[in-house]
């Protein structure tokens, strides 16, 4: 070794040691247990550099091959004759199997592996199964070599995996109750062409098609004997229809209708029966596979000479949604984080795997045993449902997945009630509603209050019932057929129209006074005034009771408080004027925060501070400091300071009036401290119905409809039209598509928003609605975090963190500005959370976590949304001189050609932020940033790419400007990695 050392530089040896490092570790590692002494090790080392062998080139073949199938022998120019005998190039190849163990991934299915390779297998489970073609085994692979992703619930999962259940489940309620009439196979084939998604999915197996030779009243018996059901279209007349043998093996998945996981359909009929005859099978004839013995209801060892009944698919069906509910979670920790978010388990628990079947059902024939009796008492016990009825109860989960779920909470509407006497929540209309004898005996206490009518007797009944008439206006305007039978049931404190989505159709308010035997809302089936007293008395409380009682939701001290405010006065001496806070004392440190639309400025100048005003108007600093003329604000900043003094707050912050506007004014400054602004505010006010600084936001709201029920000397209830649509009112409202209040929500601890329907108040507690109701999304986007994004980072997943982050950046992208510029600093403090939470550095939407972080890459290649109300061209930000704007200029990467002809699908993917870029006639090329990690060679692997074209520019140095056209993945094989690319900078 001293000979060696002696003949290498310091240089040298650390550029050995660095390609070890980089390219051979692998060989190393074989090389020191094939026991060479230290100079031949160095030597070998020295020697497979420089004919480039590296860990890529493993494994070597056999120096001493069994048969000539084998692999070819040890390449001789990577083993110097000098140093490796025959014997030795063995060693290494038999040692070499320690570090080859195969990476398992999901993205590779097929695996050519030496028969020498060991694999990463650390305990078999069960006895093999033997076939024709083999043995089959089921191992356990080592969590190292595993590479399979842990897979979290995501919303879209969860809705579309619920929403086959429930088509799963509309099938067999249609095959258990085969009676469907003519217009209801219409609608089906109707609703089947315009929404596969949500086809009864029922498949009848190929083998029991009909043939010409068919008879017997239209009907085709495969299995006469045990009467199998064949063509069952034309069966309507013969009863219900039972299929018997529900495993996930028999349920297909059809991927090509739809996005997402397709259509799940019921298949394999071969041993379906018909209802209304004797439906045992006789194991003798036919049997059922033992693999589906696992799906079988009890009954079928508990009465295993009995006829089995329908239910014993509903007990199938249990088993199938308990594995669907395993495979959306894959993972036993998110199973509890799901099971505290949906409902599915508890469909199973309570639904499904229930061994008592109902008292009230008639058996299928008569000797049928094992139904359960009541229990002691009286006591109801659980049983299992119809396949009617879990295709309802999974129709309420999708409910709450898509929307909002109403809960009842009275503590807020019992203070108001206790403050301002129950007056304040009763109803004083003298108007008696006008009920029809049917809506008079309606019992809406009792426990699964429902009620089935027809559409047609319900418009009849119009005329002379404003209940009926009620009713009859939902079912029209959720597109029910004029000749349908609808159902409504109650929920709570809502009445739903049942299998429709959205809204519940209405909303259950009772009176203070009023006690019946489950909670109910107490609620105001007419809301106050806007800006009455009590108006203000419901937002008060609100207030005060998130103070109280949300320990996690107050405002930390801040260090800075905003520079300006506008100081309102006080009740008995009320003025206004901008206050400069580092120049004068403050009173408290609670103020509230206006956001608004400021609307189109070219069509209304914007009422705003300047340091000079050009318009001669006198909006300048210094006057505004003395005072601000009231008469002169817009109605929008009216509302603002009106809502302030009577929440008795002293100051306001309103964005055009606290920052000074203009080319000489400080917003690039003031911009950076927007998070202090709206977190350490102890409000907000979102001027939600407002178009522009003009419109007000403390108008009348729309009246809603509702009916009073008041039986005898009984205190009132209120059946009223849904109004409480947080969704539809805030979220996909107006204001809400301005760039600036993504961040200001974000930030916000409490927010108040103002709607033209009614007033919400939201924390992190959730939502609550003027008419006193309250609202929760269990699925709620980390945007409602008061301390964002902490909600987000408690997942241990950081490829759920990551999906956050992207999800944040493709809905900001969507915002409307009025200045387009601003952009980068409308959500710079949401940033600023970001990077603290993720504990890195960045600016301008450019993290940096280093190179295997994520975060650098993802950021950099960003892409153009793809949904219908996405813009086809992204428009690059052009800042105006005078703002003094510096960004990071351009990008250093390595640019290399690319062709992509004769690409399958998923193997290639690019979005160019133009939908037809200009390229001055230059190719296309690409940047390569990242590549998936581990399993496939380079060539499969997917590699993620900036896409480039050069410019007519050059640098001062005579260098050629690139400039970016889009981003995507593309498989290695498509891009010319095994060429050098040239060194560029990308503007």
């Amino acid at each position: 070794m001293a000979e060696v050392s002696t003949l290498m530089t310091q240089a040298q040896k650390n550029g050995l040691i660095s390609w070890i490092h980089e390219n051979a570790r692998k060989i190393f590692a074989i090389t020191v247990q094939c026991r060479l002494e230290v100079t031949y090790l160095v030597l070998c080392m020295l020697h497979f550099q420089q004919c480039g062998f590296k860990d890529t080139r493993l494994p070597v073949g056999n120096p001493r091959p069994p048969d000539k199938m084998s692999q070819p022998p040890v390449p001789p120019e990577y083993f110097h004759e000098d140093i490796w005998s025959r014997s030795m190039m063995y060693d290494f190849y038999d040692k070499q199997w320690k570090y080859l163990a195969p990476v398992f991934t999901p993205n590779q299915y097929n695996y050519n592996l030496s028969p020498a390779c060991i694999l990463p297998f650390t305990s078999r489970s069960g006895q093999p199964k033997a076939g024709p073609f083999g043995t089959v085994h089921r191992v356990k692979i080592h969590n190292f070599w595993d590479q399979t992703p842990e897979q979290v619930p995501s919303r879209e999962n969860i809705e579309q995996a619920t929403k086959q259940l429930r088509g799963l489940a509309d099938a067999l309620h249609h095959l258990h109750e085969f009676d469907i009439e003519d217009s209801d196979r219409a609608e089906l084939r109707e609703k089947s062409n315009s929404d596969p998604s949500s086809v009864p999915a029922v498949r009848v197996n190929d083998s029991l098609t009909p043939t010409p030779d068919s008879s017997r009243r239209g009907r085709n018996r495969v299995n006469d004997e045990h009467n199998e059901v064949g063509d069952y279209a034309n069966v309507a007349d013969e009863g219900s229809i039972r299929h018997g043998d529900l495993k996930p093996e028999n349920i297909l998945r059809f991927s090509g209708q739809i996005q997402g996981l397709g259509v799940l359909k019921i298949a394999d009929m071969s041993l379906a029966k018909r209802h209304s005859f004797a439906t045992q099978m006789e194991s003798s004839k036919m049997g059922t596979r033992f693999d589906a013995v696992r799906y079988e209801a009890p009954e079928a060892v508990t009465n295993a000479h009995g006829a089995r009944s329908r239910l014993c698919d509903i007990w199938s069906m249990g088993c199938i949604t308990l594995e669907f509910v395993i495979w959306i979670l894959y993972g036993n920790d998110e199973l509890i984080n799901f099971n505290n978010q949906v409902d599915l388990l508890d469909v199973v628990r309570t639904k499904l795997l229930v061994v008592d079947l109902p008292p009230n059902r008639p058996p299928s024939t008569t000797g049928f045993h094992g139904l359960a009796p009541p229990g002691p008492d009286g006591e109801k016990k659980l049983q299992r449902a119809t396949a009617a009825q879990l295709r309802d109860a999974l129709h309420e989960i999708l409910a709450k997945l898509k929307g909002w779920e109403l809960l009842v909470d009275n503590r807020i509407p019992e203070k108001l009630a206790t403050q301002q006497g129950f007056q304040a929540l009763s109803h004083q209309s003298p108007v008696r509603a006008r009920l029809c004898k049917r809506c008079l005996m309606l019992d809406f206490w009792l426990g699964g209050f429902g009620f089935n009518d027809k559409i047609l007797d319900l418009q009849e009944r119009s005329t002379i019932c404003d209940f009926c008439k009620m009713l009859y206006e939902v079912c029209m305007e959720k597109g029910e057929d004029q000749a349908d039978i609808v159902r409504f049931t109650r929920n709570q404190s809502t009445l739903i129209l049942a299998n429709s989505e959205g809204l519940p159709a209405f909303s259950i308010f009772r009176s203070p006074q009023l006690k019946p035997p489950f909670e109910v809302q107490i609620g105001l089936p007419e809301l106050p005034v806007a800006g009455s007293d009590i108006f203000f008395e419901i937002i008060k409380l609100w207030l005060e009771d998130c103070v109280a009682n949300h320990p996690l939701y107050q405002i930390v001290a801040q260090d800075r408080f905003p520079t300006r405010v506008i100081d309102i006065g006080t009740l008995d001496n009320p003025q206004l004027r901008l206050l400069e806070t580092s120049e004068e004392g403050i009173s408290c440190r609670d103020y509230i925060a206006l956001t608004h639309p400021w609307g189109d400025p070219e069509k209304s100048p914007p009422y705003s501070t300047m340091r000079k005003d050009p318009s001669g108007a006198g909006r300048e600093i210094e006057n505004f400091k003395k005072s601000i003329p009231h008469e002169q604000l817009p109605q929008t900043f009216k509302d603002a300071v009106f809502c302030t003094r009577a929440l008795k707050i002293r100051y306001l912050w309103i964005d055009s009036l606290c920052i000074i506007q203009g080319e000489d004014g400080d917003f690039n400054e003031e911009a950076k401290y927007m998070e202090d602004v709206f977190s350490g505010a102890y409000c907000v006010l979102a001027a939600s119905r407002a178009t522009n600084r003009h419109d007000g936001f403390l108008g009348p709201r729309l009246h809603r409809t509702y009916v009073t029920f008041q039986r005898g000397s009984e205190m009132p209830f209120y059946m009223c039209r849904s109004v409480d649509n947080f969704s539809q009112d805030v979220i996909e409202g107006s204001l809400n598509r301005r760039g600036w209040v993504l961040q200001e929500r974000a930030l916000a601890r409490r927010t108040v928003y103002f709607t033209e329907n009614q007033t919400y108040f939201e924390c992190g507690n959730g939502v609550r609605c003027e008419t006193m109701a309250k609202m929760h999304n269990h699925m709620a986007d980390f945007l409602g975090d008061p301390n964002f994004p902490d909600k987000a980072m408690r997942t241990p997943s950081r490829a759920l963190k990551i999906s956050y982050f992207q999800e944040l950046y493709r809905q900001y992208s969507r915002l409307a500005f009025t200045r387009y510029e601003d952009r980068p600093f409308a959500i710079a403090g949401l940033e600023k959370r970001l990077q603290k939470a993720f504990g890195i550095e960045g600016s301008f939407s450019v993290f940096y976590d280093g190179p295997d972080g994520g975060l650098f890459h993802r950021s950099l290649l960003w892409q153009r949304g793809e949904q219908p109300e996405d813009e086809a061209v992204l428009t690059p930000i052009d800042f105006p001189i005078d703002r003094n704007i510096k960004v990071p200029s351009y990008l250093t990467g390595t640019v290399r050609d690319f062709n992509t002809a004769g690409r399958k699908r998923d193997e290639v993917r690019l979005r160019f932020d133009v939908e037809k870029p200009a390229t001055d006639g230059q190719r296309a090329q690409c940047v390569v940033f990242a590549k998936e990690r581990e399993g496939r060679s380079d060539r499969d692997k997917r590699h993620y790419v900036l896409l480039v074209a050069s410019t007519q520019n050059t640098t001062e140095h005579g260098e050629k400007v690139y400039k970016r056209i889009g981003a995507g993945f593309m498989s290695g094989k498509y891009i010319a990695l095994d060429k050098p690319g040239i060194m560029v900078k990308i503007y």
